[in-house]
């Protein structure tokens, strides 16, 4: 047994058999598709033709254009230093304005961090 562990741990596991197909063997001489649980599948005969049409051609010039944009930059409402001059009770109101979610017992500095980012 310690040495099938061993074995298996270093990876120089005996090679398996392969696994035996689980597949149903038909007899030959019979119909396929009489063990086949589903109903066969209809294929249209029809002989119309079908016609593909490719998608609209459009010229070059009027494809659209990528437009270069500025990036966009978004200021914080609050600063550190205006909220760090309130208290713990404004805070957690602000917190509760802005819908953050945060602990009741968290701390002041936390509270200003995560405000500072809203």
């Amino acid at each position: 047994m310690i040495k099938k562990i061993i074995a298996w741990i270093t990876g120089k596991n005996e090679p398996t058999a392969p696994a035996p197909s689980i597949g149903r063997v038909i007899p030959a001489g019979t119909e396929a598709s009489a063990s086949w649980p589903f109903p066969k599948a209809e294929v249209p005969t029809s002989t119309e033709a079908v016609v593909v049409v490719p998608d609209a051609v459009v010229p070059a010039e009027v494809l659209p254009v990528a437009i270069e944009t500025a990036p966009v930059t978004v200021k914080a409402k609050y600063k550190k230093v205006d909220l760090n001059k309130m208290t713990k009770a404004q805070l957690m109101e602000l917190v509760t304005k802005h819908g953050v979610e945060v602990k009741t017992r968290s701390t002041k500095e936390e509270l200003v961090t995560v405000l500072a980012k809203v």
